[in-house]
């Protein structure tokens, strides 16, 4: 008789299922260059109040990442339609350290798998 329990086993390629403790990094001139798999805590060009992140390079078809901002006095914005990202629901503005979103590429952009406020 089935149970309906289903197993997901470890896959390699994937890696292991947590983020780990956040690395820091900053935007230069709306581009973040990251690794796949990590959390990032993202800084503001040289200290600004704001800025944006227009491009994100380093991630390949199947890869995510977490994102949340590094101080709320340094708000980070993900911006849709500017580089390779896009948002259906548009910008993801990152102006807490409790908000996180969870950016994926697609193999063509990258999109948002999910945010939380």
């Amino acid at each position: 008789m089935d149970s309906g329990v289903r197993t997901v086993p470890y896959d390699s390629a994937v890696g292991s299922r947590s983020f780990g403790s956040p690395v820091s990094t900053s935007i230069s001139g709306g581009v973040l260059n990251l690794s796949p798999g990590k959390w990032y805590k993202v800084d503001t060009e040289g200290g600004a109040a704001t800025d944006n992140i227009d491009t994100i390079n380093g991630l390949s078809a199947g890869d995510s990442v977490w994102l949340s901002c590094v101080s709320d006095s340094r708000t980070p914005t993900v911006r849709t339609g500017q580089g390779n990202i896009v948002l259906p629901a548009g910008n993801i503005v990152l102006n807490s350290v409790n908000k996180m979103c969870k950016l994926f590429h697609n193999g063509t952009n990258i999109v948002e798998a999910s945010s939380r406020p």
